[in-house]
């Protein structure tokens, strides 16, 4: 085979000053040295920006101070096992953070939800409220936290579904308290709270 036909492996390397001198055409390089202006060839921002900008402030003021004025449910949620009694009565003993239950009082609805029924749910009425909060002994990860115990009698019409619901002593079951409402900026950003 001859040289000719065979592939150069290592290209020659052109100067610097050849390589650059070849992106431009020679008017456009001679009118850049003739103005003797360094920066940016576009000096006029395009139209949109005009209107953009504003536009964009009144948006995030907008947006921060909804978050300041709306205001979010705050739910508290604990683990509950239900109990059955003679007759049709039933009541639950739940566990709740302690830190965040701050205005639970007896006479105060829960929504409970088991997991055998996750459609259904059910209401209950605190009934009885520890007098101080313990140690959650079933804290799976973590160190345990301080829960608040309650007792809770169940309401049995159900709802989400027709028909009653089985209830088994020993059912575990969910329970969530409306604890009240927050601002936004505090749902979106929860290290700010006070």
């Amino acid at each position: 085979m001859s040289d000719a036909a065979q592939p150069n492996p290592t290209p020659t390397a052109a100067p610097a000053g050849a390589r650059t001198a070849t992106l431009f055409r020679d008017e456009a390089l001679r009118h850049h040295l003739l103005r003797r202006e360094f920066g940016d060839v576009l000096r006029l921002p395009p139209a949109w920006t005009r209107w953009a900008y504003p536009w964009i402030v009144v948006m995030v003021l907008g947006g921060a101070s909804l978050l300041g004025l709306l205001r979010f449910p705050r739910y508290v949620q604990g683990a509950a096992t239900l109990h059955v009694g003679p007759g049709d009565s039933a009541w639950l003993e739940a566990r709740l953070p302690a830190l965040r239950v701050q205005g639970l009082a007896t006479g105060d609805r829960l929504d409970v939800t088991f997991a055998a029924f996750p459609r259904r749910s059910l209401h209950a009425v605190v009934v009885e409220i520890a007098p101080r909060p313990s140690l959650d002994p079933s804290a799976e990860h973590g160190p345990a936290q301080p829960v608040l115990a309650l007792r809770a009698r169940l309401e049995l019409q159900a709802s989400g579904a027709d028909g009653a619901l089985p209830l088994v002593d020993g059912l575990p079951a969910q329970v969530e308290w409306l604890a009240g409402r927050e601002r936004g900026v505090f749902v979106l950003l929860p290290g700010l709270r006070p």
